[in-house]
């Protein structure tokens, strides 16, 4: 495999476009190193073919068939990638034998990928593979993407979850305040219940119920109109990928519970400091 940063120009007519793209040269069509998915078209077959990542080719104006200019060499476009966008660049990928020759860097490899027989340990072959060859450094696949993870989002991983704190936090902020004011415009409800006779801790597990089931929903809602709007965006400007883990989900629907339930519990506390004569007054 070669890797290599290449200018891509594209375009119609007067709307010439150019990118710097992180280009993999592999033995295509069905060679090791290749696209992980396709959003649409195919492999690259021969010297004279590449596949862009499909915010790639939306930033290009190019789609496939398109002709694109690699470091000045003429290719078409025979697919779109899927999850080969970096947001800082994304990948372009064609046949090592074109690869060489466009990045400078031809009769040489970047690496060296290794098919492992069903049941081999990839660590194993790895030590193996570095005992054998001492110049050489081998990582399992996994270690590999780990490695490159790591150092593509070294750069704006720690601005993104910056702007995800403040985010979350602003939201726990509004929720809290919201369920709070909720509550303390019912004292005239509650209170009329306590004149009734309701025990204040029936009173305050309804309050307390009624706001985790608020906040649950509410969240729910959130969930759906994010992924909605994640959808939209993939298809209206894919050069911003939304992804959703639901382990970070779940953990953001806790904090807004929490807070929730903590801001209806301010209010319960002090049920029995309400007046009764209060349910009454205009």
């Amino acid at each position: 495999m070669v890797r290599a940063f290449l200018t891509v120009r594209g375009g119609r007519g007067d709307d010439r476009r150019r990118l710097t793209l992180l280009g993999i040269g592999y033995p295509a069509p069905n060679g090791l190193g290749g696209p992980p998915r396709f959003a649409g078209g195919r492999a690259p077959h021969g010297l004279h073919e590449v596949a862009l990542d499909r915010a790639a080719a939306h930033i290009l104006r190019v789609g496939i068939r398109d002709t694109v200019w690699v470091n000045g060499r003429a290719a078409v476009g025979s697919g779109l990638t899927a999850q080969t966008n970096l947001l800082a660049t994304q990948f372009v990928f064609g046949d090592i034998g074109a690869a060489g020759p466009a990045s400078g860097i031809a009769g040489k490899a970047s690496f060296l990928a290794v098919r492992l027989t069903p049941g081999a340990n990839a660590d194993a072959v790895a030590r193996t593979i570095m005992e054998q060859f001492p110049d050489v450094v081998a990582f399992s696949r996994a270690a590999f993407v780990a490695n490159n993870l790591r150092e593509v989002s070294a750069g704006f991983l720690p601005m993104l979850a910056l702007l995800g704190i403040l985010g979350v936090s602003a939201a726990t902020v509004l929720v809290t305040v919201l369920l709070y004011s909720l509550v303390e415009d019912r004292r005239a409800e509650m209170a009329v219940l306590l004149a009734l006779g309701a025990e204040a801790t029936l009173v305050g597990r309804g309050v307390v119920r009624q706001a985790a089931k608020l906040v649950t929903l509410g969240g729910l809602l959130g969930v759906a109109l994010a992924v909605g709007l994640g959808w939209s965006l993939d298809r209206v400007l894919p050069t911003v990928p939304l992804t959703f883990a639901a382990s970070d989900v779940a953990e953001v629907l806790v904090v807004f519970i929490v807070f929730g339930i903590g801001a209806a519990v301010v209010p319960v506390v002090r049920l029995h400091r309400i007046d009764p004569l209060e349910a009454f007054r205009p």
